[in-house]
């Protein structure tokens, strides 16, 4: 069943991703501009790239380098360099070969993206669907997760550009897979490529570590070496980047960063974190109208609600220490909280041009995995809220691939969007969401959500004619 599930929602969201891609600027370009220095130059220097992007560090012997971790750049150095070379072996100049480069930088940008975020992503998706089949979930669960996971969420707004936050949210899903499945080599390797893609992911160790304390059929040194010898290589690979970048394994490129990204008055880290967490700045990334998960991924909070109750009493009656649900909801939300925390003291916590909190997005799918297991524990009201609320996360994505996924960070995201439909809606876009939103409701309407009565009246006359 779960195979027909992941088959019938991996099509619609290839469909989707493939179609309606965007070029997301300056962000992308700053990888981008790695990837070709590595290849032309054999250096970690963007200097000659450096009017393409304001995502720079500049250090003090006047080179400039990306501002961004440097993980996915890494990831697609070795596919990319043979195609480089292939692309630009026959030009004798410098110039000729960047020109070639750069007309080609919109294919880059989507074959990078197919091949090392989506491509991947679905592959863990089809794993998960498989672990919720074998927990005996409902079809509605299974449908829901699947949702929720491929369209309800920020992550997948930046599956289709080259953006590192749809591969921090593959590596941190693949991370718990394997602490599940006690594949400890693999989280190393994998937890040290999400530090590589995304420096705030080193807190999340802290949640990994509450697993592996659940682990006593391993002795802990012999644990531990596992995980250190699959942490080897993006070890290296730190040590070898931020050493010949910035002078040392402990500086990394906020350090050095353009001073414009310089935004905390107190400057207590980089300049650009504040000394603990700002309210104001955890009610926006919650509840706001600019970045707020209340209006771009509103099922969040049922798996939040639920999640800390389901905990709460297993904490006073433990069950399997085990099971995937004891170890999935406290990674899950754990790291939710933490990475919650970090934005909220970050300066620039909105992301720019963002639809959705973006700093966010590495822990999205796990949620929507968490969403899955505690679904079929819902009353028939809660149950009816998850679909609505998971609905209205997907036709924001939709909306979002469809017109822009960098919308000003000084507008409120929906009436933003209202405001383009209204009156700077193009026929690519009308097309775009058109298709989006016919393919969604196809496939909702021949849904047989037996839990709710809500959508059995609603779709009943619609799955007639579809």
């Amino acid at each position: 069943m779960s195979n027909r599930i992941a088959a019938k929602w991996i099509i619609f969201f290839i469909l989707i991703q493939i179609s309606f891609q965007q070029f997301v600027g300056v962000n992308a370009w700053s990888r981008i501009a790695l990837l070709f220095s590595l290849t032309e130059d054999h250096s970690f220097r963007i200097d000659p790239y450096i009017d393409k992007t304001i995502d720079w560090a500049k250090t003090p012997n006047g080179h400039f380098y990306s501002n961004k971790p440097p993980g996915p750049a890494f990831m697609a150095y070795p596919f990319y360099a043979p195609a480089d070379f292939l692309l630009t072996s026959h030009l004798d100049s410098r110039v000729a070969r960047d020109e070639a480069r750069f007309a080609q930088v919109f294919n880059l940008q989507t074959l990078l993206s197919v091949l090392f975020q989506m491509a991947p992503f679905l592959f863990l998706f089809a794993v998960t669907l498989q672990l919720l089949e074998k927990e005996k979930v409902s079809k509605d669960a299974l449908e829901i997760t699947s949702l929720s996971m491929l369209f309800g969420n920020t992550a997948v707004v930046f599956m289709n550009s080259f953006f590192g936050h749809a591969v921090s949210a593959w590596i941190l899903l693949g991370s718990f897979l394997a602490l599940l499945y006690q594949r400890y080599r693999w989280f190393g390797f994998l937890f040290g490529w999400a530090v590589l893609t995304d420096y705030s992911s080193i807190i999340l160790l802290f949640p990994s570590l509450w697993i592996l304390t659940r682990d006593s059929d391993t002795r802990w040194h012999l644990l531990y070496y596992r995980i250190v010898q699959g942490a080897l290589l993006p070890l290296f690979l730190w040590i070898v980047y931020h050493s010949q970048s910035f002078g040392s394994p402990f500086a990394i490129a906020h350090q050095f960063q353009n001073p414009i990204f310089v935004d905390v008055s107190d400057k207590s880290l980089f300049g650009i974190f504040h000394i603990f967490p700002k309210p104001k700045i955890l009610f926006e990334l919650l509840f706001g109208y600019r970045r707020g998960i209340l209006w771009t991924q509103p099922w969040v909070f049922l798996v939040l609600i639920f999640g800390i109750s389901h905990c709460r009493v297993n904490f006073k009656r433990p069950g399997d220490p085990k099971s995937t649900i004891q170890l999935l909801l406290p990674f899950s939300i754990g790291s939710f909280i933490l990475l919650l925390l970090v934005n909220s003291a970050f300066g620039g916590w909105h992301g720019g041009g963002s639809a959705g909190p973006r700093y966010l997005s590495g822990v999205f799918p796990l949620l929507g995995l968490s969403l899955g297991l505690l679904y079929d524990s819902l009353g028939p009201g809660w149950k009816k809220t998850a679909w609505i609320t998971a609905i209205l996360s997907a036709l924001f994505t939709l909306v979002a691939l469809s017109i822009s996924v960098t919308p000003p960070q000084e507008l409120p995201l929906w009436p933003y969007y209202f405001h383009r439909i209204l009156h700077d809606f193009t026929p690519s876009m009308a097309l775009r969401l058109a298709i989006g939103l016919s393919l969604l409701f196809v496939i909702l309407c021949r849904l047989r959500l037996k839990s709710s009565q809500f959508f059995r009246h609603f779709f009943t006359r619609a799955a007639d004619n579809c």
